[in-house]
């Protein structure tokens, strides 16, 4: 029973890359937009057995804080918002391109990481100070090409071959 399931998933592999060959941005963006998070979705039981979340609960409020001002900051540039509270308002949220607000969730996001390795409150704000400074330093001096290409390429090596070769191994010692 086993090798038969094996044998399906090879095939769905195939199925999914003539997919690929067929409509490649839209299998692309499913791949994010529904598959991914699927896929994490199954792996919080193995997160939270090896101890991946934060140790301190009280960061969570700073992730919570500036998921709220960057919303809060798409919110209020709507035009319906706009016409309640006022132009100058959304003028000024509006200088701030949306650079800086991908800066700054970057930054959140290896902050993150940095939290699930320290729990001393020193070692938390030097790893703080560290990544906003990498993070200027890589907007500064690395095209946003590259960062791209940094990210996809990697996942997309990940998710197919590194999949595609786990379940040919597994088709191989099931036999």
């Amino acid at each position: 029973m086993t090798r038969k399931i094996d044998i399906l998933n090879i095939g769905f592999i195939f199925i999914s890359l003539t997919l690929a060959f067929l409509l490649p941005f839209e299998l692309f963006i499913f791949s994010y937009v529904v598959l991914g998070p699927l896929h994490y979705l199954t792996e919080i039981n193995w997160l939270r057995d090896r101890n991946y979340f934060v140790r301190k609960r009280r960061w969570t409020w700073l992730f919570i804080l500036v998921c709220l001002l960057i919303a809060m900051a798409a919110i209020v540039k709507l035009p319906v918002i706009n016409h309640y509270i006022g132009s100058s308002f959304t003028k000024s949220l509006s200088a701030i391109n949306a650079g800086f607000y991908s800066q700054v969730i970057l930054v959140m996001f290896l902050f993150a990481i940095g939290l699930v390795y320290f729990s001393r409150s020193l070692y938390i704000f030097l790893f703080l100070l560290g990544t906003v400074v990498a993070v200027i330093l890589v907007n500064r001096y690395v095209s946003g090409t590259v960062i791209l290409a940094g990210i996809l390429l990697p996942t997309i090596i990940h998710i197919f071959l590194f999949t595609l070769l786990f379940m040919i191994l597994g088709v191989f010692n099931a036999g």
